[in-house]
């Protein structure tokens, strides 16, 4: 539907954002001086534009905000009252989808611009898994964060929150808490998955009954995660393969080429060497279709759900430890074992998401100490 811009007075002028741009969080503070508001009523109309910021402006005045406004970086617009528009809606949430641990410094500084939010909250943020950015922001909001995220190799999944599935997963060994969960299920008249559901409690919720069980649970000392379908991100792993001798190993082998980009040597090697992980961090839809496509050329393989994993780093000997602590106190915000410094081979616990896994390999590695990601 499309709201009128007719004004009071024939000639005014309004301001109207059409995104956030390349601007800050900060600029809200800035906003507060041309408009009444709380924060939170002007991010809204910065995150959930297009929306009108100023009316009845005359031409002069308004040229000169219009300049200013730009040079925060803000979309703004400032359009004669003939003019129409089409507010944006809070339909969207982001998550990020980070695949270049070597960029994730520059990923955290843009997320701080973003958000607002201190250096340590954006670390946490963005070694979550699944990375959620941001949600109840508008379609002009998301193709604004998608160009300014990919500038540092970063993707965006992107769900209408609305419309999606959800799935309640429960660590299997935490016993009180999963009988807790069932009874608020049985409340919920949510049914309890059964078969092969494994850590999944509850599959398939609708958005309002997933916010419901939410709002129940964030106080409570659980741990349960709250999985939007659209974020959920898998491994594939390769579990078995063709015999040397069976003509398929070839077709096999060529599709992991074409396919996957693995050079033919590295996948001699690693069909050598089953199980191996084939490929990293893709969306629901492409791990359905590389499993097919793995079946289909005389495969086996398995999909591993990316949020219900966990990882311990164990170090390999030499390197420069001295570095290497500094990297490692950064990145988790806690120090390595006693010891650590004789340079001999170390355990980190974590435990640490697969993002932070593999930030931890890069940083470590660029000082000389080699590193395995171990399932825990």
């Amino acid at each position: 539907m499309l709201e009128s811009a007719a004004l009071v007075d024939d000639g005014q002028y309004r301001l109207l954002v059409r995104s956030i741009g390349d601007a800050d969080a900060a600029v809200i503070g800035a906003l507060r001086r041309l408009r009444a508001g709380s924060d939170t009523e002007l991010a809204e109309l910065l995150y959930r534009a297009p929306s009108e910021l100023l009316r009845g402006l005359d031409r002069d005045t308004g040229t000169k905000l219009l300049k200013v406004l730009r040079e925060t970086g803000i979309d703004v617009d400032l359009v004669p009252p003939s003019e129409t528009y089409e507010p944006g809606s809070a339909a969207y949430e982001v998550a990020l989808v980070i695949k270049r641990p070597d960029r994730l410094f520059d990923v955290i500084r843009e997320t701080v611009r973003v958000l607002g939010v201190d250096v340590d909250t954006a670390r946490k943020l963005v070694c979550a898994n699944p990375a959620v950015l941001i949600g109840r922001v508008s379609q002009a909001t998301v193709d604004a964060l998608r160009r300014r995220y990919q500038a540092h190799g970063v993707e965006l999944d992107v769900s209408r929150s609305i419309d999606a599935d959800f799935d309640l997963a429960v660590d299997a060994s935490d016993f009180p808490t999963r009988k807790r969960l069932e009874r608020l299920l049985a409340d919920e008249q949510i049914p309890i998955a059964v078969g092969e559901a494994g850590q999944f409690l509850a599959t398939g919720l609708k958005a309002a009954a997933a916010e419901r069980i939410w709002k129940k649970l964030r106080d409570a000392d659980v741990k349960v995660q709250v999985l939007n379908r659209d974020f959920q991100r898998f491994d594939v792993r390769m579990e078995s393969a063709p015999g040397a001798d069976d003509p398929s190993r070839r077709a096999l082998l060529d599709w992991m080429v074409a396919t996957i980009g693995m050079p033919a040597a590295s996948g001699e090697r690693a069909l050598a060497h089953l199980p191996f992980i084939l490929v990293e961090n893709v969306s629901g839809g492409e791990m359905v279709t590389l499993l097919h496509q793995i079946h289909e050329h005389g495969g086996g393989a398995s999909a591993i759900l990316l949020p219900l994993q966990k990882f311990a780093l164990a170090l390999k000997p030499g390197g420069d430890r001295v570095a290497a602590r500094n990297r490692i106190e950064t990145i988790t915000r806690s120090a390595p074992p006693p010891g650590f410094e004789l340079g001999g081979p170390t355990t980190l616990e974590g435990p640490f998401t697969k993002t932070q896994a593999r930030w931890l390999q890069h940083e470590l590695r660029r000082v000389g100490v080699g590193s395995v990601l171990v399932e825990r």
